[in-house]
């Protein structure tokens, strides 16, 4: 008997999603690490509502192409131009750190070269749709902090065009051809290039069929997935991946005169486009994987927020940038990206890495999009923070979340009243922490200002 999907377990899924970007954003935080959180607990290493992993995967490389398609069309290359030299340079930078630092490792372990180029080019690469989306949420997205941010991330993007080619190149199976991979290369790069230029002109550019997109704006939707796939399907017929068409067809299309009207076409879907895509990293997560690997991979999560920090915060104040921006600026950029799950799969699919190294790639990554929220809200704090007690790194964190310290001895206070011995040992501990905590001066029951002001989290309560 023919299968079908299971419309109830799908439906219980999506209130899943919904129901966890709900909460997070309730707590001040991305909504899309609930949908992740969702996939991962409903999908098939927590209840097991869907368990069918060609679907998953299917579900998966859609929320992908839709996702980069968005993601491409809200780029604007006319913005981008007078940024471009600081993005750049900051981006060939950090790719070249990050490479010759994964060589460095992979040296160590014996690791094949196309392994080690692979993973170096997936530690260069952040999440557009995580980093702008944080940027936004604090409001710093329209400032120069954001501006910098976004020029760093077009130009990510269109690195990925070399990255990919090179990816598929060391994967043949055959002999590494080099005169074959450098003029592939190099084509590839003109042919941007030529399309930056198109696309970035003073003078006007159109959709084929503007006239009808007028005449008609329902089609608008229909006309923009439609363009999507197209060009998926092409760059997927060059051997390329089917994301960097999408992405690609999605730059096209926000750079002509239609682009407002497209994306506003495409806004009441937008959202379910995107819970799709971060629903669907979620259901690749395999728990029995993640337990069985926990410490190597948090090692591993923790390794890539510092060592991406470092290298932006490097590469950001290279190229000219202020102190406050590259601080704030790296801190948005230390999460691997989308872009990062489209080159695990090239590798994978051309025998660079194995499935279980996939596996693991694919935790580091949605676990670094879990934790990018709690990064960059601890760059802000210590941005914030000027005086730091000499007493050690506890005392620190505590004069740091100060507010979130006094609403839980607030809390604990309560429960005392109500009888908890551990409440009274919790409480009495907070309280001593505090008290040593207070910097030299500081009067008691004053914290550090953060950028929410003192006190703003025991009021919201």
């Amino acid at each position: 008997m023919e299968e079908h999907l299971h419309l109830g377990a799908i439906a219980l899924l999506l209130v899943g999603a919904a129901v966890g970007g709900l909460l997070l954003a309730g707590l001040r935080q991305p909504p899309l690490v609930g949908y992740i959180l969702a996939g991962a607990v409903l999908g098939p290493s927590g209840f097991a509502l869907i368990t069918d992993r060609p679907t998953i995967n299917s579900f998966a490389e859609l929320g992908v192409l839709v996702l980069l398609f968005v993601v491409g069309m809200h780029l604007s290359l006319r913005a981008f131009k007078s940024i471009w030299r600081t993005a750049l340079g900051a981006t060939l930078f950090q790719i070249l750190v990050s490479l010759s630092l994964l060589l460095a490792i992979g040296g160590m372990l014996d690791w094949p070269l196309g392994r080690s180029v692979l993973l170096g080019f997936v530690l260069a690469l952040s999440s557009t749709a995580v980093g702008i989306k944080m940027l936004e949420d604090i409001g710093e997205l329209r400032n120069a902090t954001g501006r910098c941010v976004v020029g760093v991330l077009i130009a990510q993007d269109l690195a990925v065009v070399p990255m990919l080619i090179i990816v598929v190149a060391l994967g043949a199976g055959a002999a590494l051809d080099v005169p074959a991979l450098l003029l592939k290369l190099g084509l590839a790069m003109l042919a941007l290039a030529g399309l930056i230029w198109a696309l970035s002109r003073r003078q006007r550019i159109h959709l084929p069929f503007r006239r009808l997109l007028i005449r008609y704006p329902d089609l608008a939707p229909v006309a923009g997935l439609t363009l999507c796939l197209i060009g998926a399907a092409a760059t997927a017929s060059l051997e390329l991946s089917a994301g960097l068409g999408a992405f690609l067809a999605g730059l096209y299309v926000g750079n002509t005169t239609e682009r407002p009207l497209m994306v506003q076409a495409l806004e009441p879907i937008h959202s379910l486009l995107l819970m799709m895509f971060f629903l669907s990293i979620g259901l690749l997560i395999d728990f029995a994987f993640l337990g069985e690997n926990l410490y190597v991979v948090l090692l591993m999560v923790a390794l890539v927020f510092l060592v991406n920090s470092m290298i932006n915060v490097a590469a950001l104040r290279l190229v000219g940038e202020p102190w406050r921006v590259a601080f704030i600026a790296a801190f948005a950029l230390a999460q691997i990206g989308e872009f990062s799950f489209v080159l695990s799969a090239a590798g994978a699919s051309s025998g660079l890495i194995t499935g279980e190294a996939s596996r693991l790639v694919v935790a580091v990554i949605a676990i670094s999009m879990l934790a990018s929220p709690l990064w960059l809200e601890l760059a802000r704090r210590l941005h914030a923070f000027r005086a730091a007690p000499p007493e050690g790194v506890i005392l620190l964190l505590t004069r740091l979340y100060r507010d979130e310290a006094r609403l839980l001895r607030l809390r604990s206070g309560r429960m005392v009243q109500g009888g908890s011995q551990l409440a009274s040992t919790i409480g009495g501990g907070i309280e001593r922490v505090l008290h040593r905590g207070e910097a030299p001066g500081e009067p008691e029951g004053q914290s550090t200002p953060s950028p929410e002001g003192p006190d703003e989290l025991e009021r919201s309560q």
